[in-house]
């Protein structure tokens, strides 16, 4: 009987290395910019009122308690969205002349709040006005001052500004949603003559240009009274 060496026994066939496969359907990795990126998409598409960090944890396929290691609240994520749209704002360059930079400076608030209307409910929310808002607000409080305004007169001007150039941009917002109502609603159930339900009907009908035209009056009254101020 031969005996046959152990280094000539055959080992039979390699085994197959296994190969790794690739998890299909992965969610991204988490982190702070994808969470404000989903809340600012959220809050568009939503409003304030609705928005939960529950209902942002479904968006993102994660967990409540995933979000709050990120952020410890809700009030703590919407303070950093606000700090993201009022940060992307850019006042207009010192230097110009006065009247140039105010109406660049409150053509580029219409600008901000075109990219991010949810920015108006989020200057102040729970009776609170953001601390991010003081970036929009100090390039326009230093031209007051530049200006030759100050104390109790910027305190004014600055309040009135801002106050009325916001309630503008709202009236943009509503203006389309407006027309339509008095168009098919007010029109038909309102006794009047058929002259004035063609005038009615001349300025029911949403025109896209009409908001900016708004804004753009209101923008020259702002400077015609800063103008009376000054010689005042």
């Amino acid at each position: 009987m031969t005996r046959t060496s152990p280094s000539a026994v055959d080992p039979g066939p390699e085994p197959e290395k296994r190969r790794r496969t690739p998890q299909r359907g992965r969610p991204k990795i988490l982190d702070h910019d994808r969470i404000i990126a989903a809340a600012l998409d959220m809050l568009t598409d939503q409003g304030l009122a609705s928005f939960t960090l529950h209902k942002l944890a479904l968006r993102l396929n994660v967990s409540v308690m995933t979000l709050y290691t990120y952020f410890p609240s809700r009030d703590a994520l919407l303070n950093e969205v606000a700090s993201t749209i009022f940060s992307s704002f850019e006042a207009p360059a010192s230097g110009l002349p006065w009247r140039e930079w105010m109406a660049a400076y409150l053509h580029e608030l219409r600008h901000l709040f075109d990219r991010y209307p949810v920015g108006l409910h989020l200057i102040k929310f729970d009776g609170e006005v953001n601390p991010s808002w003081m970036r929009v607000l100090i390039p326009l409080i230093r031209e007051l001052s530049d200006m030759g305004l100050s104390g109790r007169q910027i305190s004014i001007t600055n309040n009135w500004i801002i106050r009325t150039s916001l309630a503008l941009l709202i009236a943009r917002i509503s203006l389309r949603e407006e027309g339509v109502s008095v168009r098919d609603f007010a029109i038909p159930l309102y006794d009047m003559t058929d002259a004035d339900r063609a005038l009615m009907m001349a300025i029911a009908e949403p025109d896209a240009d009409i908001a900016d035209d708004i804004y753009d009056l209101g923008v020259r009254n702002i400077i015609l009274g800063l103008e009376d101020m000054l010689r005042g």
